[in-house]
């Protein structure tokens, strides 16, 4: 059996990798706008909407932490006007981008 071709990284670079490649890492923009809301989307993956909310839904809080304030109109931009987010069929709530 052949090994597996890889690199050796320490705990702590995994660690920072993981956290920059959030989108958790760094300033968040001063004035978040839907760009900034598009790219942590596809940073990230996929964001999924959840109406529950112990503070604010989920989907909001997890832009928040990321960029900081942002408006809440360019994310409903994104998904009901210019339509740069969607929803995957069999994948209730979860919004990912174009």
């Amino acid at each position: 059996m052949l090994p597996r071709p890889g690199i050796e990284v320490s705990e702590e670079s995994a660690r920072r990798l993981a956290v920059t490649n959030q989108s958790l890492a760094g300033k968040s923009p001063r004035r978040p706008g839907a760009e900034q809301i598009l790219q942590v989307v596809r940073d990230i993956g996929c964001l999924q909407l959840d109406p529950n909310s112990a503070v604010a839904p989920s989907h909001q809080t997890v832009l928040w932490s990321r960029l900081g304030r942002y408006k809440l109109s360019d994310l409903d931009r994104l998904l009901w006007r210019d339509r740069k987010l969607f929803r995957i069929l069999g994948a209730p709530g979860v919004d990912r981008p174009d």
